[in-house]
């Protein structure tokens, strides 16, 4: 590759062997510990209920008018000592059974024979602690909101995502930060060699050093190379719809079936290519207008990929949930291409954050590898 390679862990637990794509290495590994995972913050509703639960027989039994059996609340409590147990019990297995990693693509968390988390460093915003003790803590990089239940039982918790419950959670923290750093760099110059090659027409070589790959889109009826780091992500069947000023959006579509495909680069690249009906839904002069808060660049009425003939537009947005699969939190440049195939039409949509200017012109590369399937 480029002389940089990052050093893996010689001894991987054999846990996270069944959950590695192929080639995929470790890079760190680690553990909970059971004091973390028994903390005070994940202790209390236990303890409180067993209060509530040992106690009351107590208190029943010096204010009730009849006798009651001096045994009775040593059996409420031998049954709060029970809960007790098991509970304890599940979070020893659960601090055996589990091992987090991080790989040279992905964070993992597994427990037993279940995957749990499996993430990409794009996933990782800002990496926080939750300390449990004074030796261990919850490391997430972002939070979510899960609703259970409905009408009055309805209820939203906030779950961090991220490793529970590890020792030397500073440590940790700062393992993952670099991790993240690393693997961006690394895309960052794989995405300017991607791009270099496609200019000086050596892709081929690339492909045949595993640096590239093709992808077989039959979701678009394309195919096109991406540089090998690239993962591809859910696409479906989705919808065009314009709103006002010519905007186009995507969104998901009732219906079955699937018509788009989308990438991902770790680096915060995306690349989305969508099929449809027709001549492209917007002209260039209605896609070419302004659209509130996305800044136009670039505009070019003429735009040839292939067999095909477009248009192509450039603008510039800040901090939103684009492509409908990757947030950015940087301003980003974001290109659409729309190219009249002759009964059909292609959907073209790269965003990358503006300064990345690798990930830039590695994405105008891979659109220029567009060709029928």
């Amino acid at each position: 590759m480029d002389g940089t390679e990052p050093e893996t862990v010689s001894d991987p637990d054999p846990r996270l062997a069944p959950h590695l794509e192929p080639g995929e290495r470790v890079l760190w590994q680690g553990w909970p510990g059971l004091a973390g995972l028994l903390s005070f913050a994940t202790f209390w509703p236990i303890l409180f209920a067993g209060f509530i639960f040992a106690g009351g027989p107590f208190l029943v039994m010096f204010t009730a008018d009849e006798d009651i059996p001096l045994f009775f609340p040593f059996v409420t409590l031998a049954g709060f000592a029970a809960v007790i147990a098991i509970f304890v019990w599940m979070k020893r297995k659960e601090a055996a059974e589990t091992v987090y990693a991080l790989t040279d693509r992905r964070a993992l968390h597994v427990q037993g024979a279940r995957l749990r988390l499996a993430e990409g460093p794009e996933k990782v915003e800002q990496v926080k602690i939750a300390r449990r003790g004074s030796a261990h803590g919850d490391v997430y990089w972002r939070t979510e909101r899960r609703t259970t239940g409905s009408g009055k039982n309805r209820s939203t918790t906030t779950i961090r995502i991220g490793f529970n419950g590890v020792p030397e959670p500073e440590a940790v923290a700062a393992r993952i930060t670099a991790w993240k750093s690393e693997i961006v760099a690394r895309s960052a110059a794989l995405a300017a060699r991607f791009a270099d090659a496609a200019g000086a027409g050596t892709l081929e070589a690339m492909l045949e050093a595993r640096e590239a790959k093709r992808v077989s889109a039959a979701e678009a009826g394309v195919t096109f190379l991406a540089p090998a780091d690239w993962l591809r992500v859910d696409g479906g069947k989705v919808a065009e719809i314009s709103l006002s000023g010519g905007l186009m959006q995507m969104v998901q579509a009732i219906t079955s079936g699937a018509n788009t495909v989308r990438m991902m680069s770790p680096g915060g690249g995306a690349f989305q290519v969508t099929a449809g009906h027709g001549p492209p839904p917007q002209g260039f002069a209605q896609a070419s207008q302004p659209r509130g808060s996305f800044a136009l660049i670039s505009a070019d009425p003429e735009v040839r990929i292939g067999p095909w003939k477009g248009y192509a537009v450039a603008h510039k947005i800040t901090g939103v949930n684009l492509l409908g699969f990757t947030l950015f939190a940087a301003d980003v440049l974001q290109r659409e291409i729309w190219l009249d195939l002759g009964g059909r039409h292609l959907a073209v949509k790269m965003a990358a954050p503006t300064e990345a200017h690798d990930l830039q012109r590695a994405l105008d590369a891979m659109a220029q590898t567009l060709r029928p399937a």
